[in-house]
Order: structure tokens, then sequence, then C-alpha cells
């Protein structure tokens, strides 16, 4: 099990992958447009799916890259860590924060985790 600080884009990036985090990995289409809508509710009805996918794109990019380094393997190897399953999308990967623990070092922790549950 390995674990790395991924630095994702702000914006609808950062809105959805705060979403996967809340909702243990996995977010419907519903709950992704409600979140962007939100976040900038003057988009129109044509864009508001191409930009919860152009999202996701900008957060798998550096998520992949990251497991290619940290487990010295071909980009291509790595498999797409957020995948479309109908009817919305599911985290390959646990997502979560990092936290400064007690000796100021880094720990990974899930919402689950952050809640005491």
């Amino acid at each position: 099990m390995q674990y790395q600080i991924v630095a994702i884009p702000s914006g609808h990036a950062e809105v959805l992958l705060t979403l996967l985090a809340k909702n243990g990995g996995a977010i419907s289409r519903e709950d992704a447009d409600q979140a962007l809508s939100r976040h900038d509710p003057v988009r129109t009805l044509v864009k508001r799916p191409r930009r919860i996918t152009d999202a996701l794109s900008k957060i798998k990019t550096p998520i992949r890259e990251s497991i290619a380094r940290s487990g010295k393997y071909a980009l291509d190897d790595v498999l797409c860590p957020i995948q479309h399953v109908a009817p919305g999308w599911v985290a390959l990967i646990q997502i979560g924060y990092a936290v400064e623990n007690d000796d100021q070092k880094l720990e990974f922790k899930t919402t689950t985790d952050l809640q005491g549950g």
C-alpha cells in the first residue's frame, strides 16, 4: 500500500475530488452536477455533462502519474483511477486527506477517519 500527495487543480476538479472523498469514493452524475452547479451556477445545460468529464480528466492524469512514479510503472500500465460506472463514477483508489499528526508528519486520513468512525 502506497500513499502519495497529489497536486490537484483547483476549481471543478477539486470540487469533484472532495465529493469523492466525502462519499467513500463513489459519486453519481446527479451529485456531481449539483456540486458543480453550486460551484459555478452560470453554465448552460449543454455544457454541464462535459464539465464533469473534463474535471475528472484533470484529476485522473496527476493521480496516474503519481502511481506510475511511486510504483516505477510505465504510465500506460496504470489503470484509470476513477472509472465510469453508470450512473456515476467509482474510485479504484482510496481518496482522502493529508493531515499533520502530533509529530508534525503527514498521515493519510479518509473522511470516515476524520469523523472518528
